[in-house]
């Protein structure tokens, strides 16, 4: 299946409305659920015909061209309206939008949902089958991209080049730049791709008050497929981690949904997802096919340990009834936790060795050893160094994702 099949496949299957409009409300684009939905024609929903169609009502229709106007100083989150369909039914729906850089333009991004079908679509995704349409508002600039990707791949053969750009900026926008630092717990990650773009993906989640959850995640492959996959993926995960604290519950919601999509493709994903709690100062770890996170305990003399329960989840994406187990693991003020994909233990050196495992937990042990008060940027950069010189003249053979989680306090009192 090419890079192509795939875009198309993916825009088939997302169950949300999605507009591009300019600056001067007029719409650009609509993708084929939102024509589908409101039984209108692409070309009936273009430019200002897009809301005189939408909303016959010249009151109502002033009042949204005017809301969304106001999205470039505030994104609209969830907004409630009713809207019309080609036979003149009303539809409910909400309205999230916002803006972003394409090359010198501003342009609008809309999402709309419908909330009529909403219980149906519930059912739908406890079947197992992709609902997208309540993917949350930090989500839909991400996932409007890709439809944008997906009408410039229909052009693919002329504008590749613009193509992969738009790509890398995907890329880097769900990638996370900020990081969890305070008393409790001090946090820093990083992704190289081994091309321009890459399969690896880490998100950090603010689930509660002193509660967090922490994904790694590895698309099979890499290159402009797998990376706008991962937009995908965190999706996903951006939707089921609001839903479910349970980590494996999240896993089985996500696999059942992507067995659906990607089916027979050969498209897999790996992925670790752990909860970190420290009002119980615990971790709960649940792996999908991924190497488990390593613990470095604060005493020299203890020796680091997987955490892992004792039956590792299979790849997501596959096997539609797969099994996925939790284990749950007591935090000690002063270890460390390293998360990280398959690219940093299969560096290959100029010989042909293997970075593995055994080298890796040697040099942090070592490393946390003489640099115990070190940050977790400072520890990750040290490791990624070590890796660039041991791949000698040879070129990363893969993605190299790491995320390393410094544990600093003892858990918050109760009153």
């Amino acid at each position: 299946m090419s890079n192509i099949d795939i875009f198309h496949h993916i825009v088939k299957n997302v169950l949300v409305g999605i507009a591009l409009l300019n600056t001067d409300n007029e719409v650009l684009y609509t993708n084929t659920f939102l024509q589908e939905h409101t039984g209108f024609p692409e070309e009936e929903l273009q430019g200002k015909r897009f809301f005189t169609a939408l909303f016959p009502d010249e009151q109502m229709r002033a009042f949204i061209q005017r809301k969304i106007s106001l999205c470039a100083k505030k994104p609209i989150e969830d907004f409630k309206l009713d809207m019309k369909n080609k036979k003149g039914n009303t539809l409910s729906a909400s309205l999230s939008c916002s803006t972003f850089l394409y090359g010198t333009k501003s342009l609008i991004l809309c999402v709309i949902h419908d909330t009529t079908r909403r219980d149906t679509y519930e059912k739908v995704i406890e079947a197992g089958y992709d609902n997208l349409q309540q993917v949350t508002i930090d989500l839909e600039s991400a996932m409007t991209k890709i439809t944008e990707q997906q009408r410039i791949l229909k052009a693919y053969k002329e504008k590749m080049t613009e193509e992969l750009e738009i790509a890398t900026t995907v890329q880097h926008a769900i990638i996370p730049t900020q990081f969890p630092s305070n008393e409790k717990i001090d946090i820093w990650g990083i992704s190289i791709p081994s091309e321009k773009l890459g399969g690896d993906y880490f998100d950090i989640f603010d689930l509660d008050e002193h509660v967090y959850g922490i994904l790694i995640a590895d698309v099979a492959g890499h290159g402009v497929a797998a990376s706008l996959l991962t937009t995908m993926l965190k999706a996903y995960f951006e939707y089921y981690t609001r839903h479910y604290r349970e980590p494996e519950k999240v896993f089985s919601h996500i696999n059942a949904s992507l067995s659906s999509i990607l089916g027979d493709s050969g498209i897999y994903f790996t992925a670790l997802y752990c909860i970190l709690d420290f009002n119980t100062m615990t971790m709960t770890s649940c792996t999908a096919g991924h190497d488990p996170a390593i613990c470095f305990h604060p005493n020299k003399h203890t020796d680091p340990r997987q955490i892992e329960s004792d039956t590792r989840g299979l790849v997501l994406g596959v096997f539609p009834e797969a099994v996925y187990v939790s284990t749950t693991f007591q935090l000690i003020p002063g270890c460390k936790i390293l998360l990280y994909t398959d690219g940093i233990t299969e560096a290959r050196s100029e010989a042909g060795d293997y970075f593995g495992y055994n080298r890796l937990v040697d040099f942090m042990q070592n490393y946390f050893e003489k640099e115990p008060d070190a940050d977790a940027k400072t520890s990750i950069k040290s490791l990624i160094s070590k890796i660039d010189t041991f791949y000698g003249k040879n070129r990363p053979n893969d993605d190299r994702t790491v995320v390393l989680i410094n544990i600093l306090h003892k858990p918050p009192e109760s009153s």
